[in-house]
């Protein structure tokens, strides 16, 4: 959702933004598949926190990620790791209502951004960065890719990983932060 947010905030003042960098995200509303759905429901009506927290894991990575990858420090296994965090996670941060996990479904479901106002985000001209992955879930590769089609010259810059899911930040952190530092060096100085 902050990808769409960052859209929209964008767009309030095209002559405010310095670099723009779109993660996972659409210019619309989109089909998310059956599999994430259903893990979404299981995450909201879990009982106990680690219920929820595997099915946060589920959702973000895909299952060959899961499976196979371990931590080199400990050897323990990047599921194991991973839930742990969003348990502690989970523990700190307050849990959002029903209403709360309602809205922000319709927020989702109703965001819209046209070819025109794509278009004079793109003639702006400020450095983008679409990060996607292909094995996401959530919010499919193709809607990144439709973005790209809008939003295309030399300032824009994808990056898109074949073996990543919704969690591509945490799958591949050193490549999105060098991705996300290199845009907003491109950035021209305030004015």
């Amino acid at each position: 959702m902050g990808g769409m947010i960052a859209q929209e905030l964008a767009l309030l003042d095209l002559r405010r933004v310095r670099s723009l960098t779109l993660v996972s995200t659409s210019r619309d509303r989109y089909k998310a598949s059956g599999r994430s759905l259903g893990l979404m429901v299981r995450k909201t009506f879990s009982l106990t926190v680690p219920a929820k927290a595997h099915s946060m894991v589920d959702t973000l990575f895909p299952q060959e990620y899961l499976t196979t990858t371990r931590i080199a420090e400990t050897g323990e296994s990047v599921r194991y790791a991973l839930a742990r965090m969003y348990e502690l996670q989970l523990k700190r941060w307050p849990q959002p209502a029903l209403g709360g996990v309602i809205g922000q479904t319709a927020a989702v479901q109703t965001h819209f951004v046209s070819d025109e106002r794509l278009q004079d985000m793109n003639d702006a001209g400020f450095p983008i960065l679409i990060v996607s992955a292909m094995l996401d879930d959530v919010i499919p590769a193709a809607e990144s890719i439709e973005l790209k089609e809008h939003l295309s010259g030399d300032h824009v810059h994808t990056l898109f990983f074949d073996q990543g899911g919704h969690g591509a930040i945490c799958q591949y952190a050193d490549e999105v932060a060098d991705g996300v530092i290199e845009t907003m060096l491109r950035a021209s100085p305030p004015l």
